[in-house]
């Protein structure tokens, strides 16, 4: 009886473990990993702001005199030239005054003979002696007064001349009418303030943006960094511009700091035009011809079979090396316990450099293996691989974990789509 019992206890025994095996073999069948590629090419780290477009110099023509708008003689988009009459104003009442003025310098002038011929007479008298001196002074003193009331009849008439003048309006500089703001018939007021008719700008081969960048990236902004932005008007099309000015008037929108961005963009062909709202990306970090891979792969979330396999093929290899290599330094590998379980170096979160990280791949012969890797320049969606043990262009690393159900894990839903299954066939030799 208590052979037969222990005969049943080892079939239990077996019988457990058996399921224990077949569940195991069962879980890995279900599971593959998704994998990214390492590839070579080039990263841009851009800051994304947005601002309007708007010429370099524009001119506001007024008026300096009130009246009512005699004649408009350009319209929008018309091309014109400095000097060139583009507007003219009612000079009824400022002929009249002109008038006036001339008939009060004429009188003044008048004023001003008679009072210096008095003067001629009195001063002969004066000198001898059969005038006095008070007469004399008095004389003298009626010549002056008459003199300045002639300068200001002068004056008078040179105002209303150059008031008349005013009401022909003519282009203060070469360009294109860009905006009209009175007809014909229009009464304009410039008694308190220049009213504005038209403006003109001078020269829209060459446009401005005025960027608003937030107080968190504007150490990253510096004359002349290239930018590029796109406008609604042409989606699909990337214009270029440099920094001009960074103006050091901050702004409070919406409870955060912002400051004024001025970038300079060539319009040769006429595209862009004032008022577009702008779209732009300025380029804070740009490599060329770099060995990259997407990011989700640096943040692989590993799971704790997975580090206790990797743990495992290192001691492997690690018993495989002569003895003498083994006890050098000819051999080193980072365990994996030294990473935190997020993927990242934990001595990151320490004195040390943030630009460590790891991948995680398929050895030649199909063993799981962890590579730490020192990073680059990143754009948050692919990351430069400065270096890294056997890391080339073309390997496959690991970014997640796929369920036959179709369930994915270790990988969020942005990276998803930027993976790609591991195609059939040998593991990646390195």
């Amino acid at each position: 009886m208590k052979k037969i019992l222990i005969i049943a206890i080892i079939i239990a025994i077996a019988g457990v473990g058996a399921w224990q095996l077949l569940a195991h073999s069962k879980a890995n069948s279900d599971s593959q990993y998704s994998f990214m590629q390492i590839q070579r090419g080039n990263i841009q780290s851009t800051i994304s702001s947005t601002g309007t477009l708007q010429a370099v110099e524009t001119v506001n023509v007024g008026t300096q005199v009130s009246g009512t708008i005699n004649q408009i003689l350009v319209d929008f988009n018309d091309k014109v030239s400095k000097g060139l009459l583009i507007a003219r104003l009612d000079t009824s009442l400022l002929s009249v005054t002109v008038r006036d003025a001339n008939a009060n310098l004429a009188s003044a002038q008048a004023q001003y003979n008679q009072a210096q011929r008095n003067l001629d007479r009195n001063k002969s008298l004066y000198d001898k002696q059969l005038l006095s001196e008070i007469d004399y002074n008095q004389t003298l003193t009626n010549a002056e007064i008459a003199r300045a009331s002639l300068l200001v009849a002068q004056s008078a008439l040179e105002r209303a001349t150059i008031n008349l003048n005013y009401a022909e309006i003519r282009s203060p500089i070469d360009g294109i009418v860009i905006e009209r703001s009175v007809d014909e018939g229009q009464t304009v007021a410039a008694s308190l303030s220049t009213p504005t008719l038209f403006i003109i700008a001078k020269d829209l081969s060459r446009m401005q943006i005025l960027a608003q960048a937030d107080e968190s990236d504007i150490g990253q902004i510096h004359l002349g960094q290239t930018a590029h932005f796109t406008v609604p008007a042409y989606p699909d099309r990337s214009f270029e511009g440099h920094v001009q000015q960074v103006r050091l008037e901050p702004q409070t929108v919406s409870n955060v700091v912002v400051y004024t961005v001025v970038l300079d963009a060539q319009n040769n062909e006429g595209l862009l035009l004032p008022g577009m709202t702008a779209t732009v990306d300025f380029i804070t970090q740009d490599v060329q011809n770099v060995l990259y891979v997407p990011t989700a792969a640096l943040h692989f979330q590993p799971t704790e079979q997975m580090m206790a396999e990797v743990k495992k093929n290192q001691q492997a290899r690690r018993q495989d090396l002569p003895d003498s290599l083994r006890r050098g330094r000819g051999f080193h590998q980072e365990a994996p316990q030294s990473f935190a379980a997020n993927g990242s170096n934990p001595s990151s979160s320490s004195n040390s450099s943030n630009d460590r990280s790891r991948l995680w791949l398929l050895d030649q012969h199909g063993s799981l293996e962890m590579v730490p890797v020192r990073t680059g320049a990143t754009n948050g969606t692919l990351t430069e691989i400065l270096s890294g043990r056997g890391i080339s262009e073309g390997m496959q690393v690991i970014s997640g974990i796929s369920q036959k159900n179709g369930k994915t894990s270790s990988q969020t839903s942005s990276n998803r789509s930027s993976g790609q299954s591991r195609p059939p066939g040998p593991p990646t030799i390195f």
